[in-house]
């Protein structure tokens, strides 16, 4: 009998998937070893009870990986699901059937309650995913300066709120509507939740829609354990690329992408990147993928200068009074063609301008509400040089990123210089060091370190 028709008549036994059989058994949460023509039934047995015992675990806010390791330490001769001294007991003794009223399930998460409050450990609800929608256990969350912005100006979110909107991690639920992904798919989560009907969102433009929602501000984000999220916001992720990495894809990278083709760079065209963190780090990679010319990084933090020069890039300090100079001749005199604003001050706008050939084109990225000069004839129509917004990113760019970073065409495990855990004081201290100027490029939660 094939392994598949096994799957199959266990799945048909136990009321459950084939997805979900082996999604289990890659968690270690199932044992293989009966999964035979002769042992079908047992095991299907066994899965009905392991799945009992897991549903009820959860409940109580276990995680999988949780679940998963006081299983293996039962069968290795370690105390019963039973005993009372066991730390699982509680969940493990819970009758199949909820009691009356329910069980009132938590999951860890760090939230912004209110404005002119501090980051908050809480244990919340975990989500219960809508039809259409798919629940993902999270295996790695960005921090990003943009969270920073909404704990410093919490009016730019929905509060209360659970930041972070870098994503990556596992399907664990699929609702009533999803054909795909399923449970044990690695994905990592496009931010933007758009309606889905209006002209935007049919063109690919989600960023645009008048109902779009952003994850980590307009709903719940990342810095937790689970999320639901519609299932056409999941970008499958293949086994070659990290989770830490497809999760700052999914703002840093795709967004420094969509600058260079909103620049649309043509090969042999020189860059300046303006401001190196996890954008910065992305776009000289990218900017390479493209064929461009000189790479020119400015910054003022030395560590930043040095980790540009070991990307690759020409870096120059741009806090010296030589800097137009120096710019000038890394591009053999003539400015650059193309200006990317990753710093977000005034003052490093009006620099990127001026540092432009005839013909250049500045591209703002950063968040940066204060206005910035320069003279309109002398700075923009003498040259014919164009000033560009970049507003996030498309899905298109998601699928691209993952494509090359597959290929081993990018490598943005360098960029991530700090991983902290799931907790509002790790937390905020990344955020603190992104407002002072920190020389780290792009931290990460990990959920489950």
């Amino acid at each position: 009998m094939s392994q598949l028709l096994t799957i199959g008549k266990v799945a048909v036994l136990a009321g459950v998937s084939r997805d979900t059989i082996r999604y289990y058994e890659r968690r270690g949460l199932l044992p293989k070893a009966l999964r035979t023509p002769a042992g079908y039934r047992l095991y299907a047995d066994s899965i009905v009870h392991r799945l009992d015992v897991i549903r009820n675990a959860q409940k109580f806010g276990f995680s999988l990986g949780e679940i998963a390791g006081f299983l293996r330490v039962r069968e290795s001769g370690g105390k019963p699901c039973g005993d009372a001294s066991g730390p699982f007991s509680r969940a493990f003794r819970l009758p199949p059937e909820p009691p009356p009223g329910g069980y009132h399930p938590r999951m860890r998460a760090v939230r912004l309650p209110a404005p002119g409050e501090t980051l908050r450990d809480e244990k919340v609800a975990p989500p219960v995913p809508s039809e259409g929608e798919v629940l993902v256990e999270i295996h790695a969350a960005g921090i990003c300066h943009t969270d920073a912005h909404y704990r410093k100006d919490p009016g730019r979110a929905r509060l209360p709120l659970t930041p972070g909107h870098e994503i990556a991690g596992v399907v664990v639920e699929k609702a009533p509507g999803v054909e795909s992904p399923v449970a044990g798919d690695r994905v990592a989560l496009h931010y933007l939740v758009g309606c889905g009907t209006c002209r935007h969102c049919r063109a690919g433009a989600e960023r645009f829609c008048s109902r779009v929602e952003m994850i980590g501000k307009d709903r719940d984000g990342g810095w937790a354990e689970m999320i639901a999220v519609p299932a056409e916001n999941a970008v499958p992720v293949p086994a070659g690329v990290s989770f830490q990495e497809a999760a700052i894809m999914m703002c840093s990278s795709a967004t420094a992408l969509h600058a260079l083709r909103l620049a649309q760079i043509r090969p042999g065209e020189s860059v300046l990147i303006s401001g190196f963190g996890g954008l910065g780090v992305s776009a000289v990679q990218l900017a390479g993928v493209v064929g461009a010319g000189a790479v020119i990084v400015a910054d003022v933090v030395p560590g930043k200068l040095a980790a540009a020069r070991d990307f690759g890039a020409h870096p120059l300090d741009a806090s010296k009074p030589d800097f137009a100079d120096a710019l000038r001749a890394a591009t053999a005199g003539r400015g650059a063609d193309i200006a990317l604003d990753f710093a977000g001050t005034p003052a490093s706008r009006t620099a990127a301008l001026r540092a432009l050939a005839p013909g250049g084109r500045l591209v703002i990225v950063a968040l940066d509400a204060r206005p910035f000069s320069f003279d309109p004839y002398r700075d923009v129509l003498a040259g014919e040089r164009r000033i560009i917004g970049c507003s996030d990113h498309t899905r298109a760019d998601l699928d691209e990123l993952i494509r090359l970073a597959a290929a081993g065409r990018i490598d943005l495990s360098r960029a991530i210089t700090r991983t902290v855990p799931l907790e509002a004081a790790a937390i905020a201290a990344v955020l603190d060091d992104l407002e002072a100027g920190t020389s780290h490029l792009r931290s990460v939660v990990l959920p489950f370190s």
